[in-house]
Parts: C-alpha cells; sequence; structure tokens
C-alpha cells in the first residue's frame, strides 16, 4: 500500500467508525503497520473488525488480513488437490468424490465395494490367533543361554 492509500484507508477508517480519534499523523502510523497489505485487502479488514466491534485498530486489521491470506492460500492448495485426484472412468464416482472430500451419501461407494468384493473374493475376516504370551525370562538365564551359544559357535567343527 502507497502512503496516499494509507491517508484513503485512514478516511474510510473514519467513516466507518466516526467516534474514532482519526489525525494527520494516523495515516503516517498505519502506513508503518500496514504497508505490507493492499488497500483493498485492508478495507475489507476494516470492514470485518467495524461489524463487531465500534473501533477499528491496526493490529484488528493486520490479523484479519493475514486470516483471509491463510483461508485464501487453503483454497488455492484445496484446488491444487482437486486437480490432482486422477479422473480415470475406471474410478467410480462415488470414490472420486470421496477423494476429493465432497460430502454426500455414503450407500454408492459401499455399493461400489461390495461389488469389487464380490467380483474378487472377500479378504480373511477372521483376526489372526493371539500370540502366546512370552515368558518373562530371568536375566540370569539369558546370560546362560548366551554363554551357552558363544560356547558352542567357538567349538571346532568336527
Amino acid at each position: 500500500m502507497t502512503p496516499r492509500e494509507t491517508v484513503i484507508l485512514a478516511r474510510y477508517v473514519k467513516a466507518l467508525c466516526p467516534q474514532q480519534a482519526i489525525d494527520e499523523f494516523t495515516p503516517d502510523a498505519w502506513h508503518d503497520l500496514l504497508g505490507d497489505y493492499s488497500l483493498d485487502e485492508a478495507r475489507a479488514a476494516a470492514a470485518t473488525v467495524a461489524r463487531r466491534q465500534p473501533f477499528v485498530a491496526p493490529a484488528e486489521m493486520i490479523a484479519e488480513c493475514d486470516r483471509e491470506r491463510r483461508a485464501a492460500l487453503g483454497r488455492v492448495r484445496r484446488a491444487q488437490l482437486d486437480a490432482q485426484v486422477p479422473d480415470v472412468p475406471a474410478i467410480s464416482p462415488a470414490i472420486r468424490d470421496g477423494l476429493r472430500g465432497k460430502p454426500g451419501d455414503p450407500r454408492p461407494l459401499r455399493e461400489t465395494i461390495r461389488s469389487i468384493m464380490s467380483r474378487h473374493g472377500r479378504p480373511e475376516l477372521m483376526p489372526a490367533a493371539p500370540a502366546a504370551p512370552a515368558r518373562d525370562v530371568p536375566a540370569n538365564e539369558q546370560h546362560a543361554a548366551l554363554d551357552a551359544w558363544q560356547t558352542e559357535q567357538e567349538r571346532p567343527a568336527s
């Protein structure tokens, strides 16, 4: 934002909040704080803040601008992710919509899964048998077993 645009912003905030004190030095101070943002961003932020409270501080406008930038970045990333999802005819519309994160009725997806499983068989649904619990071997038995193994390894083959 240019210094001239900062003067326009200060006048805009004065129109939004007539009770707010703004003098001839306010645009200079605000430019130091808000110079990294565009006039459109700052105006939208000022309007958003003015809707919920009677005074608009530069820190609140900065927070609102940053929040909107993060939201816009999230929308761009979401569009990029949607573009990366393959649009292959082999993928059913229910699965494709699920990949794109579109909320909807899960029944078509369930029907697709059922049809695939009926064609290709079902995986084993029984859980594996639980493993036998490990016996707690005292340390001295572990050392004795290790010593016996090492001794056996050191013996020459006969």
